[in-house]
């Protein structure tokens, strides 16, 4: 091999270093992305309100209360077929949808003596939605079952504690 051709042999290989140290350099740098989130939801899904609707042979021995997401109720019933129907107003003041998962505490009650006196919650199903902003109203009755002859019941009132679970509507 002559010197010349060793020369640019030195000088090519001197130039392929300089260019992959160079590049590898470059690949090798740290990048540093940096970021912020802020969430600004809020929950905030509760009973507003319970207004009575219509008393047949029924008074409230205590009046119906209610927390966020529990409605409680005493009525008293003066004889088969008196029944006692609230209006439950719920209202989605938050930053979130949200929809109806569960009415609980209705079984409970209706298990527990007497049996003759029922509570039902209607006009409103489990999955029903609650948009942000929104009111919505159901109803709760108590009843002395009509097919009921009294003889067996020893008192005729019943006190229950109803409630609504509500979750994030996805």
């Amino acid at each position: 091999m002559t010197d010349k051709k060793r020369n640019i042999l030195i000088v090519a290989l001197f130039v392929a270093i300089v260019a992959m140290s160079v590049g590898y350099a470059a690949l090798a740098q740290v990048l540093n992305i940096n970021g912020t989130a802020n969430i600004a939801a809020e929950w905030n899904v509760e009973i507003t309100d319970i207004q009575v609707k219509e008393q047949n042979g029924a008074t409230d021995r205590v009046n119906p209360s209610y927390t966020s997401k529990t409605a409680s109720f005493d009525v008293n019933l003066a004889y088969p077929g008196a029944s006692s129907t609230y209006i439950v107003t719920v209202k989605n003041s938050g930053t979130i949808n949200a929809k109806l998962s569960e009415i609980t505490g209705i079984d409970a009650a209706n298990l527990s003596d007497p049996t003759a006196v029922q509570y039902t919650v209607t006009k409103v199903d489990t999955n029903d939605e609650l948009n942000v902003g929104e009111t919505k109203t159901f109803e709760v009755k108590v009843e002395w079952l009509s097919t009921d002859d009294g003889t067996n019941i020893t008192a005729s009132n019943k006190t229950a504690t109803i409630n609504f679970n509500y979750v994030q509507n996805q």
